[in-house]
């Protein structure tokens, strides 16, 4: 009877330790599964990491690429295709800057270059983030880029800003000028223009106003 016992108590234990074992073994094997699941997330995250890096690289190679294009845009002595270089012309005619400010946007994204639209969008604007001085409305480089980084959420590059201002300077004719005091750029523009250019956006945005023919730009 007593043998009888013992050899059920050393079965139940030695059962009980095959169990034991295989909880071990079972425990063990997820633990290992999940750290190859840990692994495998690692490398995943990673692998977005990599590869926001490298849309991040792309978009900043697209803006410079913009740029680029931007800077083979027909420019012989900074003067617009259609647009006269002299900037005395007609004292009773409309400037170029006047007339692109007053343009529908279909119209505009059709006639006018990539700087071309950006100079007419400051012009538009120009009173909300101009300097009142004695000279008239004055606004420099670096309000521009503001702008700009504003309106199309990067930053623009110098060359850029640079070309729109040379763009305000040429369409401007007499109401726009371009000067360099202290080693800064700035663009001066008369009250009474800058009044106008407003004036066609206002115009513009109730959808009423002139209709433009071909040639917009042209100093007629």
């Amino acid at each position: 009877m007593s043998t009888t016992a013992d050899a059920t108590d050393r079965s139940a234990v030695e059962q009980l330790a095959e169990n034991v074992a295989d909880l071990q073994e079972t425990v063990e094997q997820q633990a290992k599964r999940i750290e190859q699941q840990a692994e495998t997330i690692e490398r995943l995250e990673t692998e977005v990491k990599i590869q926001s890096s490298n849309i991040g690289g792309a978009h900043n190679r697209i803006s410079e690429l913009d740029d680029e294009v931007s800077q083979l845009e027909p420019d012989s002595g900074h003067e617009t295709p259609g647009v006269d270089g002299d900037k005395t012309g007609s004292q009773d005619s409309q400037t170029p800057l006047e007339r692109i400010c007053g343009l529908p946007e279909h119209i505009a994204d059709r006639e006018l270059t990539v700087n071309q639209e950006r100079a007419r969008f400051v012009a538009r604007d120009v009173r909300d983030y101009a300097e009142k001085v004695p000279a008239g409305l004055v606004i420099d480089s670096r309000a521009i880029k503001r702008v700009l980084t504003a309106s199309e959420g990067k930053r623009p590059h110098t060359q850029t800003v640079a070309r729109v201002m040379n763009f305000l300077d040429d369409l401007g004719k007499k109401d726009v000028e371009q000067k360099k005091r202290r080693g800064k750029k700035l663009i001066v523009i008369d009250p009474e223009a800058a009044t106008k250019y407003t004036a066609h956006h206002d115009r513009c945005d109730g959808e009423s106003g002139p209709t433009y023919a071909e040639g917009v730009i042209s100093s007629g």
